[in-house]
């Protein structure tokens, strides 16, 4: 919304703001953009290393992501110290932070991030010990530390101390053997037995239908359980092309195999509950319908449960699945199928949680997305499509609400609620816009509507008006009526959209006040937005059309003008006695020792609060302020911002003017084009996880710093508390990244070297902290940062240099 904005302008802001729904219900999917911004090809892995920077292996090489950065790693034929292969086919992360990569054709990869060297593993003819096959297809460490590879030559246990892999594979005569020596994935349950799913779909691949079959390991002998496809056993494998194996929480397990087949496994028992498609109830947790263009290679490539408890599933080409077992209805998702809901792919490949909830997919087109399953929405109230302006709630549980259409009345303990106009003859030229509601210290109700001053009649349930006469000056100076404040002396002063008005309740007279006498227009240079007295009975007005805020002194009948030049929409005072504006320019504080208002900007956003539209303070001293982004919560120190926008439902420019209030047990209501939201600050905000901090690099001199090499790292950086450089080592720059994927965008960090900075620093786009020529002594590097979700967190790293 632009400054420019003129007082007819704001007519239509209040009367007619645009009504857009509060948000949807729908998941939804962001992507995230390799840098030639196209795809990832194919999407074979995804992993979270301790740092929780996000790892993803394609068929376009590896990646690495941190929430802002991303990164790649690819084979060049040059160079024997890079990937053996772009055509990536699974990927681990292991617990020190190095990562196993298994290619097609090319065998195994040890990679570690912080040296970014590589230790290949390949088949060699004359070593029996060497890895069984150039294609990988999976990798897991189990919970005694052994590290189990899945190739196409069966599987292999490897052995870290002589770097040799001892072999399981299929023979022929021996029951006890693998099934199949084409590994498709490997997973370790609760109780840490492995199992083992073999066969491949693909016809290419050599495999023939009745081979493959899940397989038990028995570590201690070194034999397998088979379960095979038996068809003439309906408690057996739908196929024995086994793809997918998960246990979730409840400690169901769940098998997928090819022909979409969806299992549930009885393990004590080793049969199979076969979940197959009923055309009669199709919204059934099931395996996909099997129809003639389905290809000879569909399968179930995983199956997972989200951070929030619902399960999820892909295949190749026929899309993407979803099952909330609260609402009992399974969700398609395919570029075929509703490309509107964001799933542009045929297919998902890979599914991953990472640490902070966040859902990732990886589809058979390339494309990555990620989902929070843990979205946690700010509870939304429709009032039929109107939007509401105002809250007043009464001590005996009569709750009021202002709309733009009318009055409404709901009695919280009877659930009655009532309906009023405040005029009986609205016309389309004068629209029924109801402002304020305000009580005064006698207990009288009075609102204001584009209608002019009511007075509420509580024994007849009816209003009595009082209007702008042409013919009267002590009549209202105007019937837009926006304001209804009593001072401490009782005195009413209405704002209106010509002048403020202080009200003789014995007589209904009215005595006019306007800030430019000489401005005779009706939409001119004399709206009145909000009147407020502060604790020393300094008398505040904020107007509008860039008159900006006016101290009032009613003896004199004379204004001092501040923020000329700004439109204003609302004036508060928190508990400490600050004076806080808001306008279209955002968020002001009055500071009494200058005797000006100072822009609000937080270390963190120094762009400050755009379009401060409301001000409300809960029990805890937090401010919260309606804006164009949502609503910004101001904490007690008043130096940190949180912003509650799209992630908690509340779209852009959706909240209405002034329409923000606390009730009577602390709960927060905000207007908006719709109706109006509702929460309570403590439940809004407990078990809000807040971000990691990361420290990515360290550099002297611009040149990357690794661990040992005789430098100041010692080790890994992540684990490093102190850094102590020499004193010619006084030019250096710290990396770092805030991991939280629920909206990366949104995350912000900030920076401090104490005992050197004066303020806080916000970071570039590079997320990167230079200093130069520190002098030598003690300091401490400071980062905070906030997530989307407007919790912050805080990490610090020592620097020492020495004389």
């Amino acid at each position: 919304m632009k400054a420019q904005l003129s007082i007819f302008a704001l007519l239509l802001f209040l009367l007619f703001i645009r009504t857009i729904p509060a948000f949807s219900q729908q998941i939804t999917f962001h992507k995230l953009l390799p840098p030639d911004e196209l795809n990832f090809e194919f999407v074979t892995g995804i992993a979270q290393d301790f740092n929780g920077i996000m790892w993803y292996s394609t068929k376009k090489g590896l990646y690495r992501y941190d929430g802002n950065q991303l990164s790649s790693f690819k084979n060049n034929p040059l160079n024997p110290n890079s990937l053996l292969s772009n055509f990536l086919e699974t990927i681990f992360v292991d617990l020190d932070g190095t990562i196993w990569l298994g290619s097609l054709g090319k065998g195994l990869d040890l990679f570690d991030p912080e040296s970014e060297n590589y230790t290949h593993f390949r088949p060699e003819p004359n070593n029996p010990s060497s890895l069984s096959n150039d294609t990988v297809t999976a990798i897991l460490r189990d919970k005694q530390g052994t590290l189990w590879i899945g190739t196409h030559g069966g599987l292999d246990q490897f052995d870290p101390k002589t770097k040799q892999f001892i072999h399981y594979r299929y023979k022929e005569n021996d029951p006890t053997s693998l099934s199949n020596n084409q590994v498709r994935v490997i997973y370790e349950d609760r109780q840490g037995i492995l199992w083992i799913g073999t066969g491949s779909p693909y016809p290419d691949n050599g495999g023939r239908p009745q081979d493959g079959g899940l397989n038990r390991l028995d570590k201690k002998t070194g034999t397998f359980t088979r379960y095979l496809h038996n068809p003439n056993d309906q408690s057996s494998l739908i196929s024995n092309k086994v793809s997918a194996i998960f246990e979730d929480r409840q400690g169901i397990f769940w098998i997928g195999t090819s022909g979409n087949g969806l299992h549930k496994m009885n393990r004590q028992q080793g049969t199979f509950e076969r979940l197959v498609f009923d055309p009669a109830h199709p919204e059934k947790l099931s395996g996909p319908a099997i129809n003639p263009q389905t290809t000879a290679y569909e399968h179930i490539t995983f199956f997972t449960q989200d951070a929030a408890g619902s399960y999820w599933f892909g295949t190749v080409d026929a899309g993407l699945y979803y099952f909330n077992p609260g609402v009992g209805k399974i969700a398609h998702y395919q570029v075929s199928v509703n490309p509107a809901a964001g799933f542009t792919d045929n297919g998902a490949w890979k599914a991953f949680t990472s640490r902070d909830g966040v859902l990732w997919i990886g589809g058979t087109q390339g494309n990555i997305y990620h989902i929070d399953p843990l979205l946690k929405k700010i509870s939304h109230t429709l009032i039929a499509g109107a939007p509401v302006n105002n809250f007043y709630e009464e001590p005996n549980g009569i709750f009021w609400i202002c709309t733009n259409q009318e009055l409404i009345q709901i009695n919280k303990t009877s659930g009655v609620t009532k309906k009023y106009l405040v005029d009986n003859n609205p016309t389309l030229m004068n629209p029924k816009g109801v402002y304020k509601i305000k009580r005064d210290l006698q207990g009288n109700l009075w609102i204001g509507s584009s209608f002019g001053l009511h007075l509420w009649d509580k024994k007849n349930e009816k209003f009595i008006q009082y209007k702008h006469d042409s013919a009267d000056s002590n009549s209202l100076s105007n019937n837009n009526v926006i304001e209804i404040y009593e001072d401490r002396h009782s005195n009413l002063w209405i704002g209106t959209l010509r002048g403020l008005n202080l009200m003789d309740r014995a007589t209904g007279r009215f005595t006019q006040y306007l800030l430019n006498p000489a401005d005779t227009a009706t939409f001119g240079l004399n709206t009145i937005t909000a009147v407020l007295e502060d604790k020393t009975g300094k008398m505040w007005l904020s107007s509008w059309n860039y008159t900006g805020i006016n101290l009032f002194n009613p003896q004199t009948r004379t204004f001092k003008n501040y923020l000329k030049g700004t439109s204003m929409m609302c004036l508060y005072e928190d508990s400490d006695g600050v004076l806080w504006a808001g306008g279209l320019d955002g968020l002001y504080r009055f500071n009494r020792e200058v005797d000006n208002f100072i822009r609000y900007s937080d270390i963190g956003s120094p762009a400050g609060i755009s379009n401060a539209m409301s001000i409300v303070e809960d029990n805890q001293k937090y401010l919260w302020i309606g804006s164009e982004e949502g609503i910004v919560r101001l904490n007690p120190q008043r130096n940190e911002t949180s912003t509650f926008g799209i992630n908690y439902g509340i779209s852009e420019n959706t909240l209405t003017f002034k329409a923000s209030y606390k009730g009577l047990n602390g709960v927060l209501y905000f207007g908006d084009a719709t109706g109006y939201f509702s929460f309570s600050p403590a439940e809004l905000t407990q078990k809000l996880r807040a971000p990691e901090i990361v420290f990515t690099a360290f550099r002297l001199a611009d040149h990357t710093v690794k661990p040992g090499e005789g430098g100041p790292l010692k080790g890994r950086l992540s684990e490093q508390k102190e850094i102590v450089l020499r004193y010619n080592q006084n030019i250096f720059s710290f990396d770092f990244a805030a991991i939280d994927y629920a909206n990366p965008k949104k995350n912000r960090l900030i920076y401090f070297l104490e005992n050197y900075d004066n303020s806080w620093h916000p970071t570039s786009s590079e997320q990167r902290a230079y200093y130069f020529n520190v002098p030598p002594g003690k300091y401490t590097f400071r980062i905070k940062a906030v997530n989307s979700y407007g919790t912050w967190a805080e990490k610090k790293m020592e620097v020492t240099i020495l004389p």
